[in-house]
């Protein structure tokens, strides 16, 4: 599920939003994360500290790079 989190309403004389971004709320191992997501971004991350909290695994990328 996710629900837009600002809404806004287009004006005529500017050009439409690029990239939206909506804030929503899910479970991940039985608890409850809130999460933010960009529609205009094509990486998909999470911070350091919601793989401590919630204590994932995490395997190195074969061929890693660094986001910009």
């Amino acid at each position: 599920m996710v629900k837009r989190l600002l809404g806004s309403q287009p004006c005529p004389t500017s050009l439409s939003q690029r990239e939206n971004i909506f804030h929503t709320r899910c479970l991940v191992s039985k608890r409850a994360c809130s999460l933010i997501v960009d529609s205009g971004s094509c990486s998909n991350c999470c911070s350091t500290r919601l793989v401590n909290k919630l204590a994932l695994t995490t395997i190195p990328h074969p061929q890693s790079y660094k986001l910009h």
